[in-house]
């Protein structure tokens, strides 16, 4: 009998499983609704199970527990609150504390990037920004959030995360699969942020702190298609400004410092000193993100109000997503513009 060829015995050895994923990560949910109760399912079309948070115990029919865990027999959950339905992947911890739903997403790490590209990002944007944005993504994820537990949550203060999965989501994913961005073998600190409007801050400037090399400002003339590099105007009262910076009132606001791309870094009010972050947050946190835009502004009083006019969105520091955008148009793949807006870095895989 002719012997079997070693091309053939290899055909007929049966392929090798392919593995799951098993690296995850832990995201926070929904923290910023307060959530008290909720409905929890693990199928398409399961019925809700109703819980809430009374005293430190999850309730569900009336009987008291610690916790309660989802999606460990599919891989994905589903959950109503205040009117809304999303599904997640990965598997939930409910637990309480005190009258608060406190939600723990443990997912698997490939399925959170494909989610956090298209929530950060749209999803018809050019393939190399949004291969540029999950190897981000990913790399925040294997560093770990700025939460005492290392956790992630799912807002802008770590990156969006909404649970969906889009095609478009998972193709950049697999695209990048396993890739991070690393500097000395570690991974980055990969910021990043909407429009820069031609000029990116430094880390120190913005954040204080020693300066690190790949976060270094400079011009980025990438972004200009971006609807926040045109000018923008925001007017605050001045009771809503003393009520966000937890004073009793406020006269004056006196630019101290900015950057040579024009970002606040220190100013006065009333002659009490701060950083241009420190004021930028607190007005986020009081009045929503999206009323002062960017540290790069002029103010003036008006009145009972102050009129800021500026330009950009974010905080300046890192990739400017806009410019990704804009250099993914003029032909630059996901490395090039990686490279361009963290010098020095390497891309590994983990």
């Amino acid at each position: 009998m002719r012997r079997l060829g070693p091309i053939l015995l290899l055909l007929l050895i049966p392929a090798p499983a392919v593995a799951r994923e098993t690296r995850t990560v832990h995201v926070r949910l929904l923290e910023r609704w307060g959530l008290q109760e909720a409905g929890f399912r693990e199928s398409d079309h399961g019925p809700y199970r109703a819980i809430a948070a009374r005293s430190g115990y999850l309730v569900e029919g009336g009987r008291p527990g610690a916790s309660l865990r989802f999606g460990e027999s599919t891989g994905t959950w589903w959950i109503r609150f205040q009117g809304r339905e999303r599904q997640y992947p990965g598997v939930v911890t409910a637990r309480a504390s005190g009258d608060r739903l406190v939600l723990d997403d443990e997912v698997p790490l490939e399925d959170y990037v494909a989610s956090v590209v298209t929530s950060e990002l749209p999803a018809d944007w050019p393939m190399e920004s949004l291969k540029a944005q999950a190897v981000l993504a990913r790399t925040l994820a294997v560093k770990g959030g700025d939460h005492p537990d290392g956790s992630l949550c799912d807002l802008t203060h770590c990156q969006v995360f909404s649970g969906d999965r889009s095609a478009q989501g998972r193709q950049v994913a697999l695209a990048t699969r396993g890739l991070i961005l690393t500097y000395g073998g570690l991974p980055v600190t990969g910021l990043y942020h909407s429009t820069c409007a031609g000029a990116r801050a430094s880390n120190q400037a913005i954040f204080g702190g020693r300066a690190v090399s790949y976060l270094q400002g400079g011009p980025d003339p990438f972004c200009q298609a971006s609807p926040h590099a045109r000018p923008w105007r925001a007017i605050v009262s001045r009771a809503e400004l003393a009520a966000a910076l937890g004073v009793p009132s406020v006269e004056a606001i006196v630019l101290l410092d900015r950057t040579p791309g024009g970002w606040v870094t220190r100013l006065s009010v009333d002659g009490q000193r701060m950083t241009g972050y420190r004021f930028w947050q607190a007005i986020g946190r009081h009045l929503g993100w999206g009323e002062l835009k960017s540290l790069r502004f002029m103010v003036r009083r008006e009145g009972d109000r102050f009129v800021f006019t500026g330009i950009g969105l974010g905080h300046g520091v890192g990739l400017c997503q806009w410019g990704a955008r804009g250099r993914a148009i003029a032909g630059r793949d996901y490395r090039r513009v990686l490279a361009a807006y963290f010098p020095g870095t390497q891309l590994k895989a983990i």
